[in-house]
């Protein structure tokens, strides 16, 4: 996927749970699927800032789950239509 700055996306505040995720907005791509984002926070006010934030499919979570409760992941908005219809 081409990932870029300005880029839209939803961040997921666990990675491995339901809860609906947050518009996010990419500020940085380091490569190898993690990005810095700019989150939109549910209840409105100023952008919460995350870095070096893996993608929702990152096989690390499968290893490491801890690590999705942690951390958080994002995913892009196109994928995550399509899986819901």
């Amino acid at each position: 996927m081409n990932m870029y700055v300005g880029m839209t996306c939803l961040y997921h505040y666990a990675a491995n749970e339901t809860k609906e995720p947050s518009v996010a907005f990419v500020t940085h791509v380091h490569g190898s699927g993690r990005v810095d984002l700019a989150i939109v926070p549910h209840s409105g006010g100023e952008f919460v800032r995350k870095k070096n934030v893996r993608h929702i499919d990152d096989p690390i979570f499968t290893t490491r789950p801890q690590l999705a409760l942690r951390e958080g992941a994002w995913e892009n908005v196109h994928n995550a239509v399509h899986s819901e219809v």
